[in-house]
């Protein structure tokens, strides 16, 4: 949403064929603006999901390492029940979570740990960005799952290049 016009003028579009919801996982340290997508919904008459939590460890806050789990889980509950980036606008989704280095950083297992936990307590549906090897996306699977998440609930983006054995693999989960 870098420009609102262009934007608008697309999302119309989308609209006109049918469109009725957008979802949009831009997150913290992206370029989130929950007013403009508050103003892109009412301009447009869609709804508008918006997403909360952290994307790849490139664009991690500067005390992304002295951050607790707890710390990160609450700051996303928040997000989802009270408002984003003091507002009353509230998060939807929870993602689009970035699972990106190679191997997987204890950050990114921290940012995921702490999503999977506040989809739990929040209900909110989950969006990862999936590129990782296929054992490091199965791994965050595993996290997730064992911190109660019902996996029918999470999206694995970006699978559509991959080996069909792995997206099996995926889908079986």
């Amino acid at each position: 949403l870098t420009n609102y016009d262009e934007s608008l003028a697309e999302i119309m579009a989308f609209k006109k064929i049918g469109g009725g919801t957008i979802v949009d996982t831009t997150n913290f340290g992206l370029t989130r603006d929950p007013e403009a997508l508050l103003r892109v919904s009412k301009a447009s008459g869609l709804h508008v999901v918006m997403g909360a939590g952290w994307y790849q460890k490139a664009l991690h806050p500067p005390d992304m390492t002295e951050r607790t789990v707890e710390e990160l889980t609450d700051i996303i509950v928040g997000d989802v029940t009270v408002g984003a980036q003091g507002t009353a606008i509230r998060s939807g989704i929870i993602g689009e979570v970035g699972i990106n280095a190679r191997p997987l950083v204890e950050n990114e297992l921290k940012s995921a740990r702490a999503s999977a936990r506040a989809a739990r307590l929040t209900g909110a549906p989950m969006s990862i960005h999936s590129f990782g090897t296929p054992e490091e996306m199965l791994q965050i699977l595993d996290i997730v799952a064992s911190e109660g998440v019902d996996l029918s609930r999470v999206v694995m983006s970006h699978t559509a290049a991959r080996e069909s054995a792995y997206v099996k693999q995926l889908i079986a989960r």
